[in-house]
């Protein structure tokens, strides 16, 4: 098995090379809400809502939870505007041009509460946009409607069903930019999960991978219209690269802009390498020959950065088993999933 070197940061690479990072179309997401203090130097504490008896960086994405060991997939974004009885008021806006994918009306089924997800249709790639805790949802809105960017969606809250409550002071919008890993979740979920109930079929957040929309935000305001979203995701720092002995699963057609064709006179594709970021987005697949990988594994693991394993607690994709590497168990689950 090889092992990579550390990456540098895309944040890193871009201040000095802007223009090898991003030369696309200009970025496409607004803020959900009316609070802007992610922008304002210190503004931090103000903009993400925290966790507990923590600080604010526990609700910003990533290994930000239990001392780097828990995953957030999104970033909480607290209220600024409130009504007599102390309960938000901030409108939730549409962040890009869309179409509604799901609404969940009914706090008691999800942890999100009341949520919405909307599907957008991005340099070419099919991208997720996720609301949740709403205190209320327009009504008007329809499973298919077409949105607009900046159109109310419904108003920032605090709606759950775990057991411990959001607090008044704590309400906010938790917001996700994510990708959804299979359309067949539902089906999955029922095979893997036969005891568990599943109110919310593919749009259950647990088939949901997403991105960093702080960093995208503050990207997008420092590189205007050099921001490309499809270059964002292919120079995310891998964690690892698997084989997958597959060659006709929904990923594939779903995300082309991802995927390497086959060069023409090619030996019999049998599979892709796979290249993963640590929260376990497929950022780039290869096709694989016969010729190059013999055998008969459905996986392989070939590629392990293991600054990034050790850089980011949080993921569970790989770990270490005496001198070499393996995949963990949630690291098969997941392959399970996206070529199911």
């Amino acid at each position: 098995m090889r092992l990579v070197q550390p990456v540098p940061t895309l944040l890193l690479a871009c201040i000095f090379l802007p223009q090898a990072c991003f030369g696309g179309a200009g970025g496409p997401f607004h803020l959900p809400t009316p609070n802007t203090a992610l922008f304002e130097p210190g503004g931090e504490a103000r903009f993400f809502a925290p966790t507990p008896g923590k600080d604010w960086q526990g609700g910003a994405y990533g290994c930000t939870r239990t001392e780097g060991r828990q995953w957030h997939e999104g970033i909480d974004i607290l209220a600024t505007e409130r009504d007599s009885r102390g309960e938000p008021t901030d409108p939730v806006t549409a962040a890009a041009d869309g179409v509604v994918a799901y609404i969940n009306a009914k706090p008691a089924l999800s942890n999100y509460g009341r949520y919405i997800v909307l599907r957008h249709v991005i340099e070419g790639m099919e991208v997720y946009t996720l609301y949740a805790h709403l205190r209320s949802l327009d009504e008007r809105l329809r499973r298919g409607q077409a949105v607009r960017a900046g159109q109310v969606l419904g108003v920032l809250g605090r709606s759950t069903n775990t057991r411990t409550p959001i607090g008044r002071d704590r309400a906010h919008l938790h917001f996700e930019i994510a990708f959804l890993i299979s359309d067949r979740f539902d089906a999955w979920f029922r095979r893997n999960e036969p005891n568990q109930r599943n109110d919310h079929g593919n749009y259950n957040g647990q088939n949901f991978i997403g991105l960093d929309p702080a960093e995208i935000f503050r990207l997008q305001q420092a590189l205007g219209t050099r921001f490309s979203l499809l270059h964002y995701v292919q120079q995310q720092t891998p964690l690892c690269t698997v084989r997958v002995r597959d060659t006709d699963f929904p990923w594939l057609r779903r995300q082309p802009r991802l995927v390497e064709p086959a060069p023409a006179g090619t030996d019999l594709v049998v599979g892709y390498e796979i290249t993963f970021a640590y929260q376990g987005l497929p950022v780039r697949a290869v096709p694989v020959t016969a010729g190059a990988w013999p055998g008969h594994a459905r996986y392989q693991l070939v590629q392990v950065n293991e600054a990034e394993v050790r850089d980011r607690p949080c993921q569970r994709m790989v770990t270490r088993r005496g001198t070499g590497w393996t995949l963990a168990s949630h690291g098969e689950r997941l392959l399970d999933l996206l070529t199911y």
